[in-house]
C-alpha cells in the first residue's frame, strides 16, 4: 500500500493485492496462480525486465484494474494447466512473448505488441484489443497452435503474422 516504485530482482507474487499507485519493476516476476481459488487483483502498475512466468494448474485469472500497466520488456512465458485467464489494464509486450502450454490462454486486456508472440502449442486469444491503435504486432504461430484475434486490432502495415499454425478472427475487426 502506498505510492513510489519498488525495484526488486525477483518478485513472486501468489495472490493477494498490490495497492495504491505503487509501480513494482522486477528484473525476474512470476505470476503464479497455482493451487488458488481466488484471482489476483492489482492496483499497481507492474513491469519485468528480465525473465516473467505466468504459471497456473487451475482456470483462475490475473485481474488489473482499469488504468493500470503491465509491460513485458524480456522474455515471458505462459505455462498453464487450463484455460487461465488475464484481464483489466493493459498488457504491453515490447520483449518475447512465449506461450508453451496446450490449453486456450485468454488476454482480456488491452493488448499492446512491439514485441514478439511466440504462440507454440495451444490457443492464445487476444480478446480486449489493441486500444485504438495502430501498432506493430510481430506474431509467429507453430504447427498445432493458434492466435485467435477476439477484438479489434489495427495493425500497421509492418505487422507480420508467421508460422504454420492458424490464425482466427472470433470477434471485432482486425484492418491493416
Amino acid at each position: 500500500q502506498g505510492t513510489g516504485t519498488l525495484n526488486v530482482g525477483v518478485f513472486d507474487w501468489n495472490g493477494g493485492t498490490i495497492g495504491g499507485g505503487v509501480s513494482v519493476t522486477a528484473d525476474n516476476l512470476t505470476f503464479d496462480l497455482t493451487g488458488k481459488s481466488d484471482t489476483m487483483i492489482g492496483t499497481a502498475n507492474l513491469t519485468s525486465t528480465g525473465f516473467a512466468s505466468w504459471i497456473s494448474d487451475n482456470n483462475y485469472a490475473v485481474n488489473l484494474n482499469a488504468g493500470n500497466v503491465y509491460t513485458n520488456q524480456g522474455a515471458m512465458s505462459i505455462n498453464t494447466v487450463g484455460g487461465s485467464g488475464w484481464s483489466g489494464g493493459t498488457f504491453n509486450n515490447t520483449g518475447n512473448l512465449n506461450k508453451i502450454n496446450a490449453d486456450t490462454n485468454t488476454i482480456s486486456a488491452i493488448f499492446n505488441n512491439s514485441g514478439i508472440v511466440n504462440v507454440q502449442a495451444g490457443t492464445l486469444r487476444l480478446a480486449g484489443g489493441d486500444g485504438g491503435g495502430p501498432t506493430i504486432e510481430w506474431f509467429d504461430i507453430s504447427a498445432g497452435a493458434a492466435l485467435n484475434f477476439g477484438g479489434s486490432f489495427a495493425l500497421n502495415a509492418n505487422s507480420s503474422v508467421t508460422g504454420d499454425g492458424n490464425v482466427l478472427f472470433s470477434a471485432g475487426t482486425t484492418s491493416v
